[in-house]
């Protein structure tokens, strides 16, 4: 309980609460994103308020509120966690397309929530816009973060998505479909260094054989 009520913390401090009602004006910048962010958690729960006293009158929903609620009230691990994956995208979006309007430092804020994380001895991080699982922290250090650091650039936009899905696949315990989606990632990054090298391979090459080629 700690922890979310940390994290809560963290959202209030950088998003913030929204208006409703009358109260309601174009100066709340945050509304439209937090209204975003609820009607996709209420889709992916297959419901159509997150909580029973949310209002049935969508001027009169307080966003912000309704989303923590549900949020601390949820007792399923991976619901909770995918709660706050979606807070943490939309804090970024409102972020850097209200730039001169808010002072949110991104950085600072995701850097606050793996510590809390670490702090709590719960074994995710917030890496490149996803939740992802933390097994082993020398590992997620030497290998993991170097590997999204390399295909953060858009030159491995195909092999980042599949990176990051291998992680997603892996978080949710589907371990054959993150070990497929890793392979991919890896025959994807090859192909890419080999082309930006001008090196001739065959396109139905294997991963070792991208090996020995490079």
């Amino acid at each position: 309980m700690e922890l979310t009520i940390q994290i809560v913390h963290i959202w209030n401090e950088t998003i913030g609460q929204d208006q409703s009602g009358i109260n309601w004006s174009q100066l709340t910048l945050n509304r439209e994103y937090l209204k975003n962010c609820y009607k996709i958690l209420c889709k992916e729960t297959g419901v159509f308020k997150l909580n029973e006293d949310d209002s049935n009158v969508e001027g009169l929903i307080i966003y912000f509120e309704s989303i923590y609620k549900y949020f601390l009230e949820e007792e399923c691990a991976e619901k909770a966690l995918s709660v706050v994956e979606l807070m943490m995208k939309t804090i970024s979006k409102f972020s850097k397309e209200n730039r001169r309007e808010v002072n949110i430092n991104l950085d600072d804020t995701i850097n606050e929530l793996n510590h809390r994380f670490l702090e709590n001895g719960v074994g995710y991080q917030y890496e490149n816009g996803q939740i992802v699982r933390v097994d082993s922290e020398f590992i997620h250090a030497e290998a993991v973060k170097p590997a999204l650091q390399l295909l953060s650039n858009p030159t491995y936009r195909g092999a980042q998505e599949e990176f990051l899905n291998a992680h997603e696949h892996y978080r949710h315990g589907r371990y054959d479909a993150a070990l497929t989606d890793c392979l991919k990632a890896f025959e994807s990054t090859m192909k890419i260094i080999l082309d930006k090298h001008d090196w001739e391979y065959g396109k139905k090459i294997l991963q070792r054989g991208l090996l020995i080629v490079v």
